[in-house]
């Protein structure tokens, strides 16, 4: 089973404020987050970690590193 990463730990690994996180879903330059419960949403790691891969390079040097 996949792993999920909550809101809090993507803003660590990308590095933004949790404003940022949302606009970033809101404008669709994040994969479809999940719902977890009522009140709990996450990404799958998988997902996160294609999209990671798939970004410029020179967008996710921070970002490889903390998915480790």
């Amino acid at each position: 089973m996949d792993r999920i990463i909550r809101p809090s730990e993507l803003q660590d690994i990308l590095g933004v404020t949790s404003s940022t996180l949302w606009r970033m879903e809101k404008e669709g330059r994040l994969p479809a987050r999940i719902k977890i419960s009522e009140r709990a949403v996450g990404w799958r790691k998988s997902d996160i970690e294609e999209w990671i891969a798939n970004r410029p390079d020179a967008d996710i040097t921070r970002s490889k590193t903390a998915l480790k």
